[in-house]
């Protein structure tokens, strides 16, 4: 006979869940911030040389990036399933 787990059962694994997705939170802003500091940094680099043009492409690029990664990892609105979008842009963080 297979026993059900209790209710205290239940919820100690769900805090578990919890502590474990506010590590992965965490870890993801980490990579966020170290993602930001990157592209400002680079921002400066660029400002320093090529043409305006030249700039514009490569700011678009790394624009381009930093959206990728924030739509990698942000819910996509009303799924409910805590499955995250796709890598294609769009969103803003």
């Amino acid at each position: 006979m297979v026993t059900m787990p209790t209710l205290q059962e239940l919820s100690a694994k769900v805090d578990e869940l919890q502590t474990a997705l506010d590590t992965e939170q965490a870890e993801i802003q980490e990579v966020i911030n170290g993602l930001n500091t990157t592209i400002s940094d680079l921002h400066a680099l660029v400002a320093q040389g090529g043409t305006e043009a030249e700039r514009q492409a490569v700011l678009d690029k790394l624009t381009s990036l930093k959206d990728d990664l924030v739509a990698t990892v942000t819910p996509t609105p009303g799924t409910g399933d805590g499955e995250t979008g796709g890598g294609e842009g769009g969103a803003q963080g």
